[in-house]
């Protein structure tokens, strides 16, 4: 919310910062002659609805809205903190050596997600994501099970519907020398991490999981990995988790660029957010799309380990205050360049929005 601030300030913007209900940090955007525009708190933009906030919180909800756009994403299913048993017998009942994903129904920021698990190590992993979800939460427990998908992880962010860039995400991983140890390569590694101020607060942490993920490769902490040779630590994306980001905006083909908007455009009443993505290669023209955010965290955007930076929060308000003199017409106008562009971009957005919302109504209608 700071950077918020900061910008809308450079920009010349009227705001005034303070809080919004529920004591949130807030900054209400104003025209010139001080009536009031919107108000952007944290965790919400002002042209998100609450219930598109809610949908994307409930993945089972927005898998089924994909699904129904015509958005290739997960297939999963619902179990309850005492299912284990019954999800582990159902999952691997047609085929034993299925790899499978374990994650909270409705928890952000890859808190108890895991992934590419095997059979016997079902219950551990089970066991972990709901010691974390009664660890953050006192609601129900309740987890989703799905296949695991080859490939590797991007995030999209779409701001008041235009594609702002791409990021892989890369797992934790090493690169031997042929002298350390996979754990002090590791230790090398986070005090490289400490002189990023995005990284800082991230090291790479050497747990149980990253060892059982070494053991799938017949490695431990104290193996010696080959000069050059990459050694990931997990198959969890996460920067929480010790990765890394890579912008490939650039490098991607249109229909994976189209998958992420359409995400959006899929949810009613979303407009900006972030998807995650599955892809096999940069070519992908069925990339899988595994999440919604309907605020996403703009660092890996803002500061990419590698490649070219973007400025979303510049585009938002750009786009916010121009789309709002193009609806009112109030006497006194910000000089916003490009101003039709940002109009005309959210004009498209929209009725692709409402084609995408018919053919929902149509493909549920069919089912009925």
């Amino acid at each position: 919310m700071r950077q918020y601030v900061n910008i809308t300030k450079r920009l010349g913007f009227n705001y005034e910062e303070g809080l919004g209900r529920g004591n949130q940090k807030a900054v209400t955007l104003k025209r010139i002659d001080g009536t009031i525009i919107g108000e952007l708190k944290d965790m919400k933009y002002p042209n998100n609805s609450r219930e598109s906030m809610k949908l994307v919180k409930d993945k089972i909800a927005a898998e089924k809205l994909l699904r129904l756009s015509g958005i290739y994403t997960t297939n999963s299913t619902v179990y309850n903190e005492n299912d284990l048993s019954k999800a582990k017998e159902e999952f691997y009942s047609s085929k034993s050596d299925r790899l499978a994903v374990i994650k909270p129904i409705n928890m952000s920021g890859g808190l108890g997600v895991n992934v590419r698990i095997n059979e016997n190590d079902f219950d551990y992993f089970w066991n972990d994501t709901v010691n974390i979800i009664k660890g953050t939460s006192n609601r129900e427990v309740n987890l989703m099970v799905q296949d695991y998908i080859e490939g590797f992880e991007a995030r999209a962010v779409v701001i008041e519907g235009k594609l702002i860039s791409i990021v892989a995400r890369i797992p934790a991983y090493v690169v031997g020398n042929g002298k350390n140890s996979i754990k002090n390569l590791v230790q090398i590694k986070n005090r490289k991490r400490q002189k990023c101020a995005h990284l800082r607060k991230r090291p790479i942490v050497l747990d149980e999981k990253k060892e059982k993920f070494l053991n799938y490769n017949d490695l431990n902490f104290k193996s010696i990995p080959n000069k050059g040779e990459f050694v990931l630590l997990s198959s969890l994306s996460n920067i929480s988790n010790g990765g890394e980001m890579v912008d490939i905006t650039d490098d991607v083909c249109d229909e994976i660029k189209s998958s992420a908007v359409k995400s959006i455009a899929a949810i009613p009443g979303l407009y900006s957010g972030g998807v995650d993505l599955i892809m096999k290669t940069f070519e992908d023209k069925e990339p899988r799309v595994i999440e919604i955010n309907a605020w996403p965290m703009l660092q890996s955007t803002l500061y990419p380990t590698y490649g070219k930076q973007y400025a979303p929060q510049e585009y938002f308000l750009k786009s916010f205050y121009a789309v709002d003199q193009f609806k009112n017409s109030p006497k006194q106008i910000y000089d916003i360049e490009n101003h039709n562009d940002y109009v005309r971009n959210l004009m498209i957005f929209q009725q692709m929005k409402n084609e995408i919302h018919k053919q929902q109504i149509l493909n549920n209608l069919e089912k009925l």
